[in-house]
């Protein structure tokens, strides 16, 4: 609980770490080329956090929870689950580590995400975008707006005092609305939260899940990323990392939320 809430040094930190992430996520359409595999597409992008001082390590407070960089998924890959207490898993290289990249290809009109973990200095944050080479699906386009409205509100809600459960019971309320709950978060089994503190740990405290009572308090740092995940197809989504201040949710990154069509 001490390490939940951050000091000035610390969140900016978390901002170079995001802005370190921004500048990676933003070179990724001069980086794939349709055809190449998720595998190939992620050995680029690492190599850029690598050049910017990213350690290549993240590290992890649930028990045997392991992740190297983040998930790089395309079209149904998207929707595999892992052991991971995340809502994305991906096939993997193997069964040996059977998440992340894969040897799958890039083909256009499937889209692809990227979420990774931005570290400078050892502090973390986490970021996912979905980009498309061609069309998206007009289900995953309605899910991506979802995502943005959830986004938006929870941001509102996001004050000082306010329980971390009731966060993610607003967003399964919008989910349920907009007849997309079942597919909200993926796998029950994979992931039973919408976000996470995030600091020297990528899943730190405040947990964003239903019944948690930790109220926010100023200086919490905190990945929000409401998805929908729907089997055999893809994902749609975005993640972000926030501050909470006293006045509510502050971003520490500044990279576009839209999708990136290629």
């Amino acid at each position: 609980e001490i390490r939940a809430v951050k000091s000035p040094f610390e969140i900016e930190l978390l901002r170079s770490a995001a802005r370190l992430t921004d500048e990676v996520f933003a070179a990724v359409p001069s980086l794939v080329e349709i055809g190449m595999t998720e595998v190939e597409l992620a050995g680029r992008l690492e190599s850029l956090f690598r050049k910017k001082g990213h350690p290549g390590l993240v590290r992890m407070r649930g028990f045997n929870q392991e992740l190297v960089y983040g998930h790089l998924l395309s079209g149904a890959n998207m929707a595999v689950p892992s052991c991971a207490n995340s809502p994305t898993g991906g096939a993997g290289t193997g069964p040996d580590f059977p998440q992340g990249a894969s040897l799958k290809a890039i083909v256009r009109n499937e889209p692809f995400q990227v979420d990774y973990v931005g570290s400078f200095h050892g502090y973390l944050i986490d970021q996912t975008r979905l980009f498309v080479p061609g069309r998206l699906s007009p289900v995953l386009e309605k899910a991506f707006q979802t995502a943005l409205a959830i986004q938006k509100r929870l941001v509102e809600m996001a004050r000082p005092g306010i329980a971390a459960g009731e966060l993610y019971n607003e967003a399964a309320r919008m989910a349920e609305a907009a007849g997309l709950y079942g597919h909200f978060m993926g796998d029950p089994h994979s992931c039973g939260c919408l976000g996470h503190g995030i600091g020297l740990e990528l899943n730190e405290l405040p947990v964003i899940a239903p019944g948690v009572k930790m109220p926010l308090v100023p200086g919490m740092t905190i990945a929000l990323e409401p998805k929908f995940i729907f089997g055999g197809l893809g994902l749609a989504g975005i993640e972000n990392s926030f501050v909470v201040t006293a006045q509510g949710m502050q971003r520490l990154g500044s990279l576009p939320d839209d999708i990136v069509y290629i």
